[in-house]
């Protein structure tokens, strides 16, 4: 069975990543203030995007995990109605099988 867990986890840090790149502010939206002020907001805001990442990621894997034992169940079920459809198509041969049986002891 693939393992879609790595897929999945890429594409969601892809599409954080490209939300916060269009969510960071321009330079110019920041205004004239020091370097020293840049820098502390462009580190407080890192974390921040840093724990937010961290969040979904975390989110998202439950989530993954949660269909992924979902789909589990379902596998389980389809392989069991899958027995039970070979038994009922073995059922018909073994009957003609025993009535040819019979009839050749007769």
């Amino acid at each position: 069975m693939v393992d879609f867990t790595a897929h999945t986890l890429a594409i969601v840090l892809i599409i954080n990543c490209i939300c916060i790149a269009f969510a960071e502010p321009a330079p110019s939206e920041l205004g004239s203030v020091g370097d020293y002020e840049n820098e502390h907001y462009k580190s407080l805001q890192g974390g921040m995007l840093e724990r937010r990442l961290r969040e979904d990621i975390e989110r998202e894997m439950t989530d993954v995990k949660k269909l992924e034992h979902q789909l589990m169940g379902h596998l389980n079920l389809i392989q069991e109605k899958k027995r039970q459809l070979e038994i009922k198509k073995r059922q018909p041969v073994q009957c003609l099988v025993n009535i040819v049986s019979c009839w050749k002891r007769k």
